[in-house]
């Protein structure tokens, strides 16, 4: 999959139509931000990054990704102003593997985007990539996400101090890995109520809690509302092909 982050919505529809017509999976967003929260652990294939806005040629997106330059994890394409030759120097410093101008023809972009897609380090035929200290912790929590997560054995599954994953978390999620549990334990118990569960002590069982009350607390307080309420307000819709 391509992921393209600009906040320029004329050039996302642009690249998104031209992928898309060509039978290429593609995501778009309008910062690094909003691709994170909406996602879980799974980077794409191949990133292209709008710097044409920006002052460091896309390096804070670059490190709100988890990402540098040495990584092996993520090749990304910077989408540089057409007559900027500094956009693009920087953006090479900043550990791009090519860089694009952002009025490159529909035809040629498609090309290189499929050339590229072979040789990713992401791609089915490409070596096992290098994971990013984000995914990881995201697996790892993911991993035992039925059993009561202590933040020490976490650490230690991770091959990190307390302090380092503490200091990681808030890097990568601005907040720390206790709350970061809370969140994806909540998000499974969504899943799990959207999919027809009703039974508010059979849920918290599944995900851990040795004390319903708790996740009771933890649900309400991250979602607004009780689990009971969340079931009432739960409309199924029938699937679509």
């Amino acid at each position: 999959m391509i992921l393209i982050l600009s906040p320029r919505g004329g050039l996302l529809a642009r690249f998104k139509n031209a992928l898309e017509e060509h039978r290429l999976d593609v995501a778009v967003s309008a910062s690094a931000e909003l691709w994170l929260e909406s996602r879980d652990a799974a980077l794409p294939h191949l990133l292209l990054l709008d710097v044409c806005g920006t002052t460091d040629a896309g390096r804070s997106m670059i490190q709100n990704l988890g990402l540098s330059k040495k990584s092996n994890s993520l090749w990304f394409i910077a989408i540089t102003s057409a007559d900027s030759a500094e956009q693009r120097i920087v953006s090479y410093r900043n550990g791009a593997i090519d860089c694009i101008s952002e009025d490159l023809g529909v035809e040629e972009f498609v090309a290189k985007m499929e050339r590229v897609l072979e040789a990713c380090p992401r791609s089915k035929n490409a070596p096992q990539y290098e994971m990013t200290d984000r995914e990881l912790i995201l697996q790892s929590i993911n991993s035992r996400i039925k059993q009561k997560i202590k933040v020490e054995a976490l650490a230690q599954s991770l091959n990190m101090s307390r302090s380092s994953l503490q200091r990681t978390c808030l890097r990568h999620f601005k907040i720390g890995p206790k709350e970061l549990i809370a969140r994806l334990k909540m998000k499974q118990a969504k899943r799990l109520f959207d999919l027809g569960a009703s039974n508010v002590g059979s849920v918290a069982l599944e995900l851990g809690f040795e004390n319903v009350n708790n996740f009771i607390y933890t649900f309400k307080r991250l979602t607004n509302q009780t689990p009971k309420e969340y079931v009432g307000g739960v409309s199924f819709k029938p699937f679509s092909l």
